[in-house]
């Protein structure tokens, strides 16, 4: 699972109520991420691609990085390749597409902490 601490603060992302991964806000900030999705969606449809295949695609994705963090967590034993930096932003990207076609609740997908409370994690952590 991927955890960093940014200077705006930290990202939680949700996935069918199954923590994912935390992302720092710093150099990417939620609006870039938004940015990326709404990309996503335009470039699908600007390739041919309909609506509900866009969601599809999306869902997919999304259920294969929350079967594979799964497998992670709860099988420790077995060593496997842990998901790269990249496929974890593709993720937040396809989770955005989904909150963005109103398929998976705002709620429901991401927790923002701000600064303050992540130093006070930072603090309690490194004591």
């Amino acid at each position: 699972m991927y955890n960093q601490y940014g200077n705006d603060g930290q990202i939680a992302i949700f996935y069918r109520d199954e923590k994912i991964a935390n992302f720092p806000l710093g150099f990417m900030k939620l609006r870039d991420y938004q940015k990326n999705a709404e990309k996503l969606i335009l470039d699908g449809m600007r390739d041919g691609l309909k609506v509900k295949e866009i969601i599809y695609a999306c869902k997919l994705f999304c259920e294969s990085i929350r079967c594979i963090t799964w497998t992670n967590n709860r099988r420790k034993k077995y060593k496997q390749q842990p998901i790269s930096k990249h496929d974890y932003r593709l993720f937040i990207c396809s989770l955005f597409a989904l909150v963005k076609l109103q398929i998976v609740q705002e709620d429901d997908a991401f927790l923002i902490f701000e600064k303050k409370s992540v130093l006070k994690k930072q603090r309690y952590y490194n004591q």
